[in-house]
């Protein structure tokens, strides 16, 4: 604040040792009038920056002095926190004698929990199922194996009737019934596949286009392109002139142009 007042002093004497306007006249006068303000211009700047200046310092010293006095504050709670207490009763019978200085460490052992021994689950226990018993058969008892079959005797022996009066009988033996094999099944015979008829005329042949060339001519005959020694509808492509192309079939040469 000091610097403010001495630069408003100086501001002060600076103005009144500036001369009247009746001394130096109408055009001096404005001409002074521009000096001034451009002189008090980085005064007054100068003076808010001071200004600016002190108040982020005090701001500033006010801050970081009341974050002190907070850690002080929070350092002297720690300590006596940690601190042990004397009862007065131990202080007159000279107990805290050996109590700890102030700041030291007392560490205490807690007591020991004990721990809940774990719990097995709970056996279940599966009856067991006994079958009833039934009348006129003893528990445990052996199962008889099932009875064997009875064996036919190749002999058997017809009944005996008392006749009255003998009569002479004569046995009979019926004959032996076999049985006929079953006839085999008879072999699958494919039907032959029915045969075209044999082509007894020259095959209708057309004409269409030529592309001749010494080395490789070509002809299109029924809208197909074929070249020397290729077959068409069973006929075999002999030569291929410039007008004309000569076909074989069945040792029939034909001569095709354009019609």
């Amino acid at each position: 604040m000091s610097l403010i007042n001495d630069a408003l002093k100086r501001a002060n004497e600076q103005k009144a040792k500036q001369p009247t306007p009746a001394e130096l006249g109408a055009e001096l006068q404005t001409i002074e009038t521009g000096t001034d303000q451009t002189r008090l211009w980085p005064i007054g700047l100068f003076a808010v920056c001071l200004v600016g200046s002190l108040w982020f310092g005090w701001m500033w010293w006010h801050g970081e002095g009341a974050q002190t006095a907070e850690g002080l504050g929070a350092d002297r709670a720690e300590v006596a926190a940690r601190s042990p207490s004397v009862s007065p009763d131990a202080s007159a019978t000279g107990e805290g004698a050996d109590a700890p200085a102030e700041g030291s460490y007392v560490t205490q052992e807690l007591p020991k929990i004990p721990r809940k021994p774990k719990q097995a689950p709970p056996l279940i226990a599966t009856p067991v199922l006994n079958p009833t018993p039934q009348p006129g058969i003893a528990p445990n008892a052996p199962v008889p194996p099932p009875p064997s079959p009875p064996i036919a005797s190749h002999a058997t022996q017809a009944p005996q009737r008392e006749n009255p009066t003998p009569v002479a009988s004569t046995s009979r033996t019926a004959p032996a019934l076999t049985r006929a094999p079953a006839p085999l099944p008879a072999p699958v015979v494919a039907a032959p596949q029915p045969t075209a008829p044999p082509q007894t005329t020259f095959p209708a042949l057309t004409l269409q286009g030529i592309y001749y060339r010494p080395t490789r001519p070509a002809a299109v005959i029924n809208s197909r392109t074929v070249y020397v020694g290729d077959r068409i509808s069973n006929t075999k492509v002999l030569a291929i002139d410039r007008h004309e192309v000569t076909v074989q079939w069945n040792n029939q040469v034909r001569v095709l142009a354009f019609q």
